[in-house]
């Protein structure tokens, strides 16, 4: 990446300051439309996403000009002070029922929130005012083991929605942090700020409050452990044992927060080669939690399966294949597509694993039959490591997903035409070209 001037004129404090104040204000307005039950929220929250965005290219362009000594201190102001200023946005329908969630589990007796719906009648005495916010109540919990003893933590701690934003907004600032020691050069900040000042990071966990930040939190920490590795392949067998085991030790705690990271494995074995039989240990963290919780009973099972099975919301690749084809009421085919992808991925990149992992998180992405933005934040890290600006462009443009809480004269609520989906996907697939046509013509200049 190419070096910034020590320091620019006045003017480019200037601009800083202008896109900040800009980037604060737009935050803000989306704290007042954050309710996305009211009318007309859905495209407000969308509009001004998008326009936040942009913005936010703009203060990150400007910050690369500010002299270095004062550098430090502008991107740690602006990403504690944009993550506070979205607290009190309203929570995501989600993180009602991570509460609730926990909630049961303090109870005496406990529940098991993989046995019991929110609606179960056996519930009922303990339902709280903001119990009727919670998702598809007639379902029992779909998330993994290690994600439930977190939500059982918190809920022990108290069930305000700010103190699980407030944790859930630190851990995005410790990916910050860890993207700051990995990243190297004159230029870190800048570098890292894409992620950090990000608007889709920031207003996913400080201001909805989805807890994957946890699980990003590790899965990045695993690869950090390992750094050389991924920074450039063939280093990998000089590194001690203890960082392979603690490799492997958060990789564990990632999978028992999201199943996502399983799909890591295979470029993970790759990369130890030998050394993986030390990551075993960490690895066997989300079976043992599992069993606290009465896995592998078909009663957990079952309804965990149908979910995944049946799941479809926002997906990018699969409505066209079904548009020409029919449609699917099933997911099974997709998910062995993903797989084989993975696979596919994993032995062509096994020696370039810091592409690789960027790239099997893509595709978990991309070939997901359901893809929510906050699923973005799991790619967002790794992309600013790599400089991959098309993942940058895809932050902005998801934020047509909240059209679908609206309903107009062109949509109705939780059905896509075309043009939304486009919406969303043609941008970051035009910003892919685009690097894809300015590599080819380097490579042919050089």
């Amino acid at each position: 990446m190419r070096e910034q001037p020590a320091a620019e004129p006045s003017g480019g404090g200037l601009r800083l300051a202008l896109a900040l104040l800009a980037l604060a204000a737009c935050l803000a307005g989306l704290n007042q439309v954050s309710d996305l039950a009211q009318p007309g929220a859905g495209w407000r929250f969308s509009l001004l996403g998008g326009v936040s965005g942009l913005i936010a290219w703009a203060a990150i362009r400007a910050l690369g000009r500010v002299a270095e000594p004062r550098r430090a201190v502008v991107f740690w102001i602006v990403a504690i002070g944009l993550r506070v200023l979205v607290l009190p946005m309203h929570p995501g329908d989600d993180l009602w029922r991570y509460l609730w969630e926990g909630r049961i589990q303090t109870l005496e007796p406990p529940f098991n929130p993989y046995l019991v719906a929110p609606d179960a009648a056996a519930l009922e005495p303990f339902r709280t005012p903001w119990w009727r916010w919670i998702n598809h109540p007639e379902w029992a919990s779909i998330y993994p083991p290690g994600a439930q003893v977190l939500f059982a933590g918190l809920a022990r701690v108290g069930d305000d929605p700010w103190l699980w934003k407030v944790v859930f907004g630190a851990c995005d600032l410790a990916i910050v942090a860890l993207l700051l020691g990995w990243i190297r050069g004159g230029d870190r900040y800048r570098t890292a700020a894409w992620y950090a000042w990000n608007p889709l990071a920031i207003v996913s966990f400080a201001g909805a409050g989805h807890y994957d930040s946890t699980m990003v939190l590790a899965l990045l920490g695993a690869a950090a452990c390992v750094r050389s590795e991924f920074d450039g392949p063939g280093s990998g067998e000089k590194l001690p044992a203890r960082r392979w085991v603690a490799a492997g030790l958060l990789l564990g705690i990632a999978l028992s927060l999201k199943a996502v990271p399983v799909l890591l494995l295979p470029l993970w074995a790759l990369v130890a080669r030998r050394r993986f039989v030390w990551m075993l240990p960490g690895l066997a963290i989300p079976a043992l939690l599992a069993l606290a919780y009465g896995f592998p009973s078909e009663d957990i099972l079952g309804p965990l399966r149908e979910f995944t099975a049946r799941a479809r919301t926002n997906d990018m690749v699969w409505w066209i294949w079904e548009a020409a084809a029919g449609p699917r009421p099933r997911n099974g085919a997709y998910s062995a597509v993903l797989v084989l992808v993975v696979l596919a991925i994993a032995w062509r990149m096994r020696a370039e694993p810091g592409r690789g992992i960027l790239w099997v998180l893509g595709a978990a992405v991309v070939l997901s039959p359901v893809l929510h933005p906050w699923y973005l934040c799991w790619v967002l890290p790794f992309a600013a490591l790599r400089s991959a600006w098309p993942w940058s462009v895809f932050s902005v443009s998801i934020f047509g997903y909240y059209l679908l809480w609206e309903s107009g004269l062109w949509w109705v609520p939780w059905e896509q035409p075309v043009w939304q989906r486009l919406l969303i996907a043609l941008p970051p697939v035009i910003a892919l070209a685009l690097c894809r046509r300015a590599k080819i013509a380097g490579l042919s200049s050089g």
